[in-house]
């Protein structure tokens, strides 16, 4: 979305694209204003392998999933339906897919699979789902039925709220088929009638909860006899950063809360506790290509996380400034660097040297900060030194640093506006219109921004960026507003419109999300 205006896409869609659909093998659709180029003639793509669609309309999704089947080499398919689209008609059509063999789907709303029948007569050839939804137990049989040659399924919710409470279930059939549900439509009696109904071709399950008794696990043991437990907050989060990173990655939640909880194995046959660690990191096996730097980097007794490999850490996050004072790693391929909100960032005067120490700064592409009150002397350092990065997230930028105007008078701040290249600014949380001019005035080349809704901030910052252009925002052309109410949608396509603010732009409205593409 942030590197092309509406006008230069089309006549790149024209001119390049177009001629050479029957040459596509992987497309990925990031920008839900672009996709409506595709859709009407994707079956064009018949080399197409991998489509990956980020935000698409549900009735629009439908209509390009019965066309996908026109495919002959489709076997990788990442999909997001949003709210109003019908579940049911979405599997429907996946399942029909005849070659698909990856399919990875992300459900904005969170429901059960009642409509969804059992499948009598599958065809499909999956063999690795995954699915961001919350189902119970009885949903996986369901989807079970559908899949044949499944070998990896994994269903998760994107709840933002997770706490210990919530259970992860891991099951390993007999043929080797691992299924990993997390949500919170799991309760020990729905569990207990799975194992039940499915004991005879279960060879291990993995229970990680706080919140099944000493009665449940009684139960269960009637039907795997051979028991072992970990308690991640004592024996594994020490030893084996890996298991933090599954937590997070299941729970999608913050360390403190998703890293301690019990772990209850049951078996058929005794397994060591080596062995069976080991099968709980199968549950995330393509491990992310980020990593959180700790005081225990090296420390590990496990054949699962032996250490972690620098060369392909793509993203490195810092808790804190002191940790890189006992770092000895490089990481000669990372191009995203997260700062966290520790104040010692703030603090210490040789953050930036350090960095240096530890990764390249000049292949960065993208960069994360916390507050701006506090890091944004930090950030026009690191933009002194990171002539490529592209793409800031700010978390906040509520309150003003107090020594604002003195950062902006510095010779540092006046070099960093006139070179740095930052095009795509995304604003996580609170903000401010005096904050926003700041930001786009020392990044005048920016071109997409994304927001979310502010009862006070809102109305206020996009009256400035869509005001006359000034010199700050002359190459803007694309804006995303995240959550927005329908009231502020109608009102500002009423503004757009009867103002004719621009001569030719899109709108598309998906999930409350308020996507705006212009010209430049």
């Amino acid at each position: 979305m942030s590197s092309l205006s509406k006008t230069a896409f089309q006549h790149y869609y024209d001119d390049f694209i177009s001629p050479n659909k029957h040459r596509i093998q992987s497309l990925y659709l990031f920008n839900p204003l672009i996709i409506d180029f595709f859709t009407t003639d994707i079956s064009q793509c018949s080399q197409l392998q991998t489509l990956v669609l980020n935000t698409i309309e549900p009735e629009c999704l439908e209509s390009l999933l019965t066309t996908l089947k026109s495919l002959p080499k489709l076997s990788s398919l990442h999909i997001y339906a949003g709210d109003g689209s019908d579940k049911t008609i979405i599997y429907n059509l996946v399942f029909q897919l005849p070659v698909l063999k990856n399919c990875r789907i992300n459900f904005s709303y969170l429901s059960s699979l009642k409509s969804l029948p059992i499948c009598t007569n599958p065809s499909s050839l999956i063999r690795r789902l995954t699915i961001l939804d919350n189902y119970d137990l009885n949903d996986i049989d369901t989807l079970l039925s559908y899949v044949p040659k499944l070998r990896h399924l994994s269903v998760r919710s994107q709840c933002r709220y997770f706490t210990r409470s919530i259970p992860i279930c891991l099951i390993i059939f007999n043929d080797s088929t691992h299924l990993s549900v997390t949500g919170d439509r799991m309760t020990s009696e729905n569990i207990e009638e799975y194992i039940k109904k499915h004991s005879h071709r279960i060879n291990v399950l993995l229970v990680s909860s706080d919140s099944f008794n000493s009665t449940w696990e009684k139960s269960i043991l009637s039907y795997l006899p051979y028991y072992n437990a970990f308690d991640t907050n004592q024996t594994t989060s020490k030893c084996c950063s890996f298991t933090t990173e599954i937590y997070q990655y299941l729970y999608d939640s913050s360390h403190s809360i998703a890293s301690h909880s019990c772990q209850r194995f049951f078996t058929h046959e005794p397994m060591t506790k080596e062995y069976l660690h080991n099968i709980f990191c199968s549950i995330h096996p393509q491990r992310n290509k980020s990593f959180t730097l700790t005081a225990h980097i090296d420390e590990t007794k496990f054949q699962c996380h032996a250490a972690p490999d620098p060369y392909y850490m793509k993203h490195v996050i810092i808790p804190n400034a002191t940790i890189l004072l006992s770092c000895l790693k490089y990481f000669p391929n990372t191009t995203k660097l997260t700062l966290s909100a520790s104040n010692s960032m703030e603090r210490d005067s040789y953050l930036v040297s350090n960095l240096q120490r530890i990764l390249p700064l000049v292949q960065l592409t993208k960069l994360t900060m916390y507050d701006i009150s506090h890091q944004f002397g930090i950030f026009i350092k690191l933009l002194k030194v990171t002539p490529n990065v592209h793409t800031v997230t700010w978390i906040s930028i509520k309150h003003a640093p107090r020594n604002l105007l003195t950062l902006q008078k510095t010779k540092d701040y006046q070099l960093v506006s006139t070179r740095n290249q930052v095009k795509t600014i995304i604003l996580q949380h609170d903000y401010t219109k005096k904050m926003m001019e700041v930001l786009v005035h020392l990044c005048p080349r920016i071109q997409y921004i994304s927001l979310g809704y502010s009862n006070r901030s809102l109305d206020a910052t996009v009256h400035y960026l869509l005001s006359e252009i000034n010199q700050a925002t002359r190459h803007l052309f694309s804006l995303c507003i995240r959550r927005a109410t329908e009231y502020w949608i109608k009102y500002w396509k009423e503004q757009i419109e009867a103002h004719e603010v621009f001569n030719d732009y899109s709108i598309k409205v998906i999930d409350r999300n308020f996507y705006l593409w212009w010209n430049d």
